[in-house]
């Protein structure tokens, strides 16, 4: 919690003091489906939700994905707020994982939901997989998860650093197939 009003507050400077086009968030996701289970975080979730710790409890497990789920969109939902206020035409993007499952399961990424609310206007699917099959995959969960509507609202991330020019260029056909035109290399 305090490093998200520290963060609140980072956030409202800048967009008070400074005409800033947009702003991104590059890493708005716990590391791995381990992280969070530390003595602070643990407390933390029992004394706000009034719950006894048991790590065998299946339940247990459910109820804190889905506060790390939470606390992570609460903060993007705020976030959303003091920038827009401050200034309204600034674009929110965000690096996402790509695949919309593993996002939320994993990483705890509700970023279909962070798109859908308008708390961010681009989501970035960093799909740097080399393997074309589980890049397509990824692609059409997206495509078939969100409306329509949104599909303008995605940049798809393509890597450069672990495939070849061709490889990646081929990806960037596909995408283009999928009606999906607006893509970012990450070197």
């Amino acid at each position: 919690p305090d490093v998200n009003n520290y963060l609140i507050r980072v956030i409202s400077e800048l967009t008070e003091n400074y005409k800033i086009d947009g702003i991104h968030y590059d890493y708005i996701r716990y590391h791995s489906i381990v992280y969070g289970y530390n003595k602070h975080g643990l407390s933390f979730f029992s004394k706000l939700n009034n719950y006894k710790i048991d790590l065998l409890d299946k339940d247990f497990h459910r109820l804190f994905l889905d506060f790390k789920s939470n606390s992570i969109t609460k903060f993007v939902k705020r976030a959303n707020i003091e920038i827009k206020n401050n200034l309204p035409n600034c674009i929110i993007s965000a690096a996402v994982k790509p695949n919309i499952y593993d996002a939320k399961l994993t990483f705890y990424q509700e970023w279909d939901l962070w798109l859908s609310a308008g708390y961010i206007d681009w989501a970035v699917p960093m799909n740097y997989i080399v393997d074309n099959n589980d890049f397509v995959k990824n692609m059409y969960m997206i495509k078939n998860h969100l409306p329509k509507k949104y599909h303008d609202q995605i940049v798809v991330g393509i890597s450069t650093y672990n495939q070849s020019a061709r490889s990646a260029g081929k990806k960037i056909n596909r995408v283009r197939k999928m009606q999906f035109y607006n893509i970012s290399i990450f070197s």
